[in-house]
């Protein structure tokens, strides 16, 4: 199971199984030793947040084939 998401940036679409915020504020997904950006966010809180609305875009979802769009800020 994963999730569709296109980096906030708008320039990567990307197959995310594990997704992961760091200590900075940055949302990546996380493949082994390597990482897609996701996302940059001011603290590791709203990082942390944002994973929380994926978490609730997943559990309402059923449909494999939607995208998840990083929020700016």
């Amino acid at each position: 199971m994963g999730i569709w998401i296109r980096s906030q940036d708008k320039t990567t679409l990307t197959f995310c199984r594990t997704v992961k915020a760091w200590q900075g504020g940055r949302i990546v997904n996380s493949l082994g030793k390597d990482y897609i950006h996701l996302g940059d966010y001011e603290t590791l809180d709203r990082a942390q947040e944002v994973l929380a609305i994926i978490a609730d875009f997943v559990e309402c979802k059923s449909n494999d084939s939607t995208v998840f769009q990083m929020p700016l800020n």
